[in-house]
């Protein structure tokens, strides 16, 4: 099979491990095509396949202007890049709008497939305008042969795209921490990882965001917490901002932590590995999920199959999420609800202990590589 994988950046932990696993459990001659070439994971990508990466350099992507011509810079490259070629299956992974802007996309494949990532619904824009975006998105999903997702997305999808007329196939992207991350739960030394991250004994550790992006809206949830300075005996603040950060913008965060009385960690200007993101995930006793919008990321899975508490964003759509997999998590109307629910929960810990139990054995081998990576190759192989 001649598969082509249409992607942001290929230099990304779900990029890397599904391209090793794919390799492993089928036939394929693969190729990738990535919109942002980024060494920011530090991922060995021309290990794995040939590699074709969009050029970011020219007045169409530096400047005021960029927003506006970007995307039509980078379709033009995926098209010429096109050219003469044609696969059994084109995947694009995470809608973006050079992607949508591609109508050509189905004249060089057998069929067409699409991966929603998050964040296309409700921010992805062209011209500056999400209303264009979509009209554009609602255009390329009449051409789109397969959509994959998980089982929870399935409804959503099919009220807001009435137009296609695909096949929805089930998969789940699995985590490359995961496995890591039950064996050092298996060996139980808790208090040498949470020595690891500089966690105070008898702290409760909230990470308070899983990368560096914005919209995880650090600022608000550390005000939220400087508020209350009679907890700083409490809780330590967990900021790991190593993933698509804006160095200015970590600059802020830390500043803000520093100011808020509260002891914390920040890891920036690096990525974390595999046992790194593990470790982290044992060390955390509670998450608090502020962020604008999310898919319910693999970070956050994560976070549950480790046995830490997520408090979530009503307005994010976990809810089928969490009645598919089986897990327990609690709801929050605002930021400053959710850090009363914290202190709240923490005087009662004993009562969400085999709640966060059950979550930690109900994502087991769930979402390992090993186990999502049959349902993708059912998706290719299938006619």
């Amino acid at each position: 099979m001649r598969l082509l994988l249409v992607v942001g950046t290929a230099n990304d932990t779900f990029v890397y491990h599904m391209v090793r696993w794919l390799q492993k459990s089928m036939p394929v001659e693969l190729e990738l095509f990535e919109f942002w070439p980024s060494g920011q994971q530090s991922f060995e990508t021309g290990r794995y396949c040939r590699l074709h990466s969009a050029v970011n350099s020219g007045w169409l992507y530096r400047g005021h202007l960029a927003s506006f011509t970007e995307p039509f810079g980078l379709h033009r490259q995926l098209g010429r890049f096109l050219r003469g070629r044609h696969y059994d299956v084109i995947h694009c992974h995470w809608l973006s709008a050079p992607v949508v802007l591609t109508a050509s996309l189905r004249h060089h494949c057998d069929r067409l497939f699409a991966t929603f990532w998050g964040g296309e619904l409700e921010e992805q824009k062209l011209l500056r305008s999400h209303s264009l975006y979509m009209r554009l998105l609602h255009r390329f999903m009449r051409n789109v042969s397969v959509v994959v997702n998980s089982a929870a997305y399935r409804e959503k999808l099919q009220a807001e795209f009435p137009e296609f007329r695909g096949i929805y196939h089930t998969g789940n992207l699995g985590s490359g921490p995961m496995e890591e991350l039950y064996r050092q739960l298996s060996d139980g030394d808790c208090a040498a990882m949470r020595r690891q991250w500089g966690i105070e004994a008898g702290k409760c550790s909230v990470l308070i965001g899983y990368s560096g992006k914005e919209l995880h809206r650090h600022m608000e949830v550390v005000e939220a917490f400087r508020r209350h300075p009679e907890w700083r005996g409490r809780f330590h603040l967990l900021a790991p901002m190593t993933r698509s950060a804006d160095p200015d913008y970590v600059d802020r965060v830390e500043a803000a932590l520093a100011a808020s009385g509260y002891s914390h960690t920040l890891v920036r200007d690096r990525f974390l590995t595999d046992g790194e993101m593990a470790s982290l995930r044992c060390a955390t006793d509670v998450v608090i999920q502020n962020s604008r919008f999310d898919g319910f990321s693999r970070s956050i899975i994560e976070c549950l199959c480790a046995g830490s508490l997520l408090i979530y964003g009503e307005w994010l759509p976990y809810g089928p999420y969490l009645e598919e997999y089986g897990f327990y998590a609690v709801p929050m109307k605002d930021i400053a609800d959710g850090v009363e629910q914290a202190a709240r929960i923490l005087d009662g810990w004993d009562g969400v202990k085999s709640h966060l139990a059950a979550n930690s054995d109900s994502g087991r081998s769930r979402f390992l590589w090993s186990e999502c990576i049959r349902d993708w190759v059912e998706a290719y192989q299938q006619k």
